[in-house]
């Protein structure tokens, strides 16, 4: 930092103009930390980049006492307060700024005193109530859970998701005068609780437990049929024939397994679905795939700062060996070099 920067500045440059582990590393150390100062408890929230999830930003966070969570993948448009409110803002004043120093210079390129100058004006102009609105629109803080809409969230896993909470909110346990039909699960609660008295059953007043229905008869005389017709074939085939068609007789005689005999209504006919693939003018349209994200992380959890750690012993390992053999196979050729001259 020079005379002619911003007060309070810290930039660095990199080859590509990405974020880098080493950078991201003296960030956290010269600028993050100073500024938290020894107010605790503290937790910093970011996205996965593998520059934020380095070992020595981990071991660095255990040792300050602050708590990182990372953000799940693909949703930093929806839960990180920079995407929501802040960018905009900042970049909007940046536009207007730079067009009025172009106009001022123009074919100059901007030096880097007058970028850290300029940049710094900006950042000063920001409403801080623009920062407070990032975090609130994220549901972080106020907290709330439902901040994100539904219509962001993916039908099926949300379909997936209310169905796995309403089965968890479920009662464990109902009394005996609500207790279902009795079937192959009395016995087992009968086992573990022998002082329990089962209720009376169906079939003590000659009602069966389960009538079987039209599909599961026609199924099981086509199989008697099938079955019955292979056995009298292979009496009269001779034992050429039944070698060469043993492998179809297995097939065939296999039965067909009734998994869910059940009318399944849909909501949706399969023209209707068809016609929400299919839009006119784009028939090769695919949708994008993307990694469907578990959920958020503590990094700095011992979990898995033992996991990153083993990770980070690991690839360690295999530069080493991958130098190793570079070196030899490096000498490989000198000698061979030397041999021929």
């Amino acid at each position: 930092m020079t005379k002619d920067d911003y007060p309070g500045t810290r930039y660095a440059a990199t080859k590509n103009g990405w974020m880098e582990t080493d950078v991201f590393e003296r960030f956290f150390e010269k600028v993050f930390l100073p500024t938290v100062g020894q107010k605790r408890p503290i937790l910093l929230i970011y996205d996965g980049h593998s520059t934020h999830v380095g070992l020595n930003i981990i071991e660095k966070a255990r040792e300050a006492d602050i708590t990182i969570l990372k953000i799940p993948a693909h949703t930093s448009d929806n839960l990180q307060p920079l995407d929501l409110a802040v960018n905009k803002s900042f970049k909007d004043k940046w536009d207007q700024a730079l067009v009025k120093w172009q106009r001022l210079h123009v074919g100059e390129v901007m030096p880097k005193k007058d970028f850290s100058k300029l940049i710094g004006e900006i950042w000063a102009q920001v409403d801080p109530k623009v920062c407070v609105a990032g975090f609130r629109k994220a549901g972080i803080y106020p907290f709330n859970n439902k901040a994100v809409p539904e219509e962001k969230f993916h039908p099926d896993q949300l379909a997936k998701y209310k169905k796995q909470l309403c089965q968890s909110n479920e009662p464990q346990t109902q009394d005996q005068s609500t207790q279902p039909t009795p079937g192959p699960s009395w016995a087992k609660e009968l086992s573990k609780n022998e002082t329990e008295t089962p209720p009376v059953s169906n079939t003590s007043i000659g009602v069966p437990s389960s009538l079987p229905s039209l599909i599961s008869i026609c199924l099981k005389k086509v199989n008697d049929h099938d079955k019955k017709c292979l056995s009298v074939k292979d009496k009269h085939h001779s034992d050429a024939e039944t070698a060469e068609t043993t492998q179809s007789n297995d097939f065939n005689a296999k039965k067909i397994t009734i998994i869910d005999d059940r009318l399944v209504k849909c909501k949706y006919t399969f023209e209707e679905l068809l016609l929400q693939k299919i839009k006119s003018g784009s028939p090769h349209n695919k949708e994008k795939r993307t990694k469907v994200p578990c959920g958020a992380e503590v990094i700095t959890s011992e979990e898995v700062f033992k996991k990153q750690k083993h990770t980070e012993e690991e690839k360690m390992k295999r530069n080493k060996e991958k130098e190793e053999r570079i070196k030899k196979n490096g000498e490989k050729i000198i000698k061979r070099h030397k041999y021929k001259n």
